[in-house]
């Protein structure tokens, strides 16, 4: 496999109008690599000599084993964990990869180990406020008054929530890239110092045009020798059998919802059901409320007007795909966390929940004890496992309001380089590039060619 580097970033400037909006390319200190692969007309192996040296025990091991999902009904769990449980997790050390949502969910899981609730980072603490959809970041002023959402209210601690041994790590490319390269090049880099291991597929793999990853020959869930899958993924797995894999549900945006992203998020859970694994269902928790109730994508016939003026009001066509909630993102199409704090601050309460379990901790039933010894054997057998999945009803579609935000205040604009998906192919004989780059000004994303 060959990769070269380039520098690339993007400065957006926008006039005080607000009616135009211009954007620089300039070179800055942000790096992307750019992988060269060519497709293979045979067989997928895996690097089966690489070394596994555990640090896991053996009853973290064993927790692994039962088939955990964690989705929205999770998600109260949070605040029930055992401090026994809070400190066995935290004491994984954890490797996790995703585009730019996943960016998303590393910075919410910083949110809680601030020092208070006051000190954290504004963006921990933004939420709508009234029918309109308007938007403000709370102060310590706002929750004294108790005028504060109760969605974006926590209380961090830098001790039990320390997640120093949790790394993110920023990857794009279309899903059998990204099986690829995690099980290739990715996942092995942290074989040795890391315990859990996952890659999460975004959105973006799951568009109405992405067929491929439901395809029964090429797809995702195909034994395909054109693609890798997840059968490469599962040899990788079993090559490897002192660490943990959980999967992974995508992310939705509001417009994506597509029957492609409930197709494959279905079979996702499914697989995970059938086979024990343990599933962190990101596209759930984003898909419902925090009182419950199901979201729909944003062709509902419902018009949205975000706080710079971005307008979207689709007819409805009738059909009802799970996406991300209003409440969790303030862009009319797309599904980033990072404007408003609900959606990002559930998520990472879910991955708590979801590591707390790993370590042991079974909020069903009977936990299993703090591990005291470390695990040596691969071959040693474990116990039957428990089933603990909670099923998720088929959700109906519930209109929201129509939304009319304000402006953003002047200076508002942020700057995001973080979504760089640099791809190159072999087609036809010869070279063809594509760079994407993706501009974020806290509401919207540019797509800058």
């Amino acid at each position: 496999m060959k990769r070269f580097k380039g520098k690339l970033g993007v400065l957006l400037y926008t006039p005080v109008n607000g009616f135009i909006a211009s954007a620089l390319i300039l070179v800055l200190a942000t790096s992307i690599s750019l992988f060269v692969y060519q497709k293979r007309n045979v067989g997928k192996g895996v690097n089966k000599g690489m070394s596994s040296s555990s640090v896991v025990t053996q009853d973290v091991l064993q927790a692994s084993q039962q088939p955990i999902v964690v989705d929205h009904n999770s998600v109260n769990l949070f605040e029930q964990i055992p401090d026994q449980y809070l400190s066995a997790a935290r004491n994984l050390r954890v490797m996790f990869s995703d585009r730019s949502v996943g960016q998303n969910i590393h910075e919410y899981l910083n949110c809680f180990s601030a020092l208070s609730w006051a000190t954290s980072s504004p963006s921990c603490r933004v939420a709508y406020y009234n029918s309109n959809w308007n938007f403000k970041t709370f102060s310590e002023r706002d929750r004294l008054a108790g005028t504060v959402p109760s969605s974006v209210l926590f209380t961090p601690d830098p001790i039990k929530y320390d997640r120093s041994n949790w790394k993110f790590v920023f990857r794009g490319g279309s899903f059998s890239y990204l099986t690829q390269d995690f099980i290739t090049s990715l996942a092995p880099q942290y074989l040795e110092i890391t315990d859990v291991l996952m890659y999460e597929f975004s959105y973006l793999n799951i568009r109405a045009t992405d067929t491929v990853i439901n395809d029964p020959v090429n797809g995702y869930w195909a034994n395909s020798t054109r693609n890798y899958d997840v059968n490469d993924y599962e040899n990788f797995i079993s090559a490897n059998p002192g660490k943990i894999f959980p999967f992974w549900t995508t992310s939705y945006a509001r417009s994506i919802g597509t029957e492609v992203g409930m197709q494959f998020n279905s079979t996702m859970r499914q697989y995970a059901i059938n086979n024990n694994k343990i599933l962190f269902d990101v596209a759930d928790i984003l898909s419902f409320t925090p009182d419950g109730e199901p979201c729909y994508d944003n062709r509902d016939g419902i018009a949205y007007t975000s706080q710079q003026g971005q307008y979207e009001n689709n007819p409805d066509d009738g059909v009802s795909y799970p996406a991300i909630c209003q409440d969790y993102t303030t862009e009319p199409d797309g599904g980033h966390l990072g404007s408003v704090s609900s959606g990002g601050l559930r998520v990472a309460k879910g991955f708590w929940v979801m590591m707390a379990q790993i370590a042991g901790w079974n909020p069903y039933g009977q936990s299993l004890p703090i591990p005291t010894t470390y695990y040596s054997d691969p071959s040693e057998s474990t116990p039957t496992p428990t089933r603990y999945y909670t099923p998720t009803p088929t959700p109906t579609r519930v209109p929201t309001a129509t939304l009319t935000p304000t402006s953003i205040p002047q200076g508002g604009v942020s700057i995001h380089v973080g979504d760089l998906d640099g791809k190159v192919n072999i087609v036809n004989g010869g070279w063809q590039a594509r760079v994407e780059v993706y501009v974020h000004n806290s509401m919207l994303w540019f797509p800058v060619l």
